[in-house]
């Protein structure tokens, strides 16, 4: 969307993604964006135990429900990863036949993970000099009023048609059309499909929410909702009972 956005105010090229600072390159008007999942920056500058590295930078922070942040990220790993990357960085052979609650439930990808990750950044967010939380539930449930949010909070003063215009074009059935038809294989590794025939390597896979419960069982989803209870931080609203309560709505 924010993409969309600057090639439409700015005339820069349709289908182009924002890296950083290829936009700015093209037109100085346009911010540099640095998209990090917080892991190679941390490796880089070695603050591992801190989020010093955003302290004084603005940082919109994405969050999801680790539920199906996992089986993003299961099917990240088993469909999109090149090969060398995941023997290089992964713990888990996919030879093994390894399944979703498998990756789950692994102290290095799964759930365990994410809820140090979450719980990491939510102790840190009163240092942080401008931030704004954006948690990816709200967006699919009103994106014209999240990207506003965002764009107000980079400092652009969006009229409601530009937003439309922004919204519309990332639709995911656009998006998952752009995708299977490679529109953005020059512009973005991220964003091009690995192989057409299959729809879970696609990066426009589902954004279904809640689509978790489609690949556990619910013995598996009462183990990983007790993990999350006991464990994860409720700041961003993702601690679910036992008893199987949805999360809170944080916006």
């Amino acid at each position: 969307m924010l993409s969309r956005y600057y090639q439409q105010k700015l005339g820069l090229p349709e289908h182009s993604v924002i890296g950083f600072d290829n936009f700015h390159a093209l037109n100085h008007a346009a911010p540099r964006i640095l998209f990090s999942h917080d892991n190679v920056l941390r490796d880089y500058t070695g603050n591992l135990e801190s989020k010093k590295d955003f302290y004084d930078k603005k940082t919109i922070l994405l969050v999801r429900d680790p539920r199906d942040l996992i089986v993003s990220q299961f099917h990240q790993w088993r469909y999109r990863t090149n090969p060398s990357k995941r023997r290089l960085h992964s713990v888990l052979n996919i030879e093994d036949n390894v399944k979703v609650f498998d990756f789950a439930m692994n102290d290095h990808h799964g759930i365990p993970r994410n809820i140090r990750f979450l719980n990491g950044w939510q102790r840190e967010l009163h240092k942080m000099k401008d931030i704004l939380v954006v948690r990816y539930e709200d967006m699919r449930a009103d994106p014209n009023e999240v990207m506003g949010r965002i764009l107000s909070f980079v400092g652009e003063s969006a009229t409601g048609e530009e937003i439309d215009d922004a919204v519309e074009y990332a639709k995911f059935e656009n998006m998952r059309k752009m995708e299977e038809k490679q529109a953005f294989r020059t512009d973005s590794k991220h964003l091009f499909a690995r192989n057409t025939s299959n729809p879970d390597s696609l990066k426009t896979r589902r954004a279904k929410i809640g689509g978790f419960t489609d690949y556990l069982t619910q013995e598996q989803i009462n183990v990983i909702d007790n993990m999350i209870h006991n464990q994860l931080s409720p700041e961003f609203g993702y601690s679910r009972k036992p008893n199987g309560e949805a999360p809170q709505d944080k916006r």
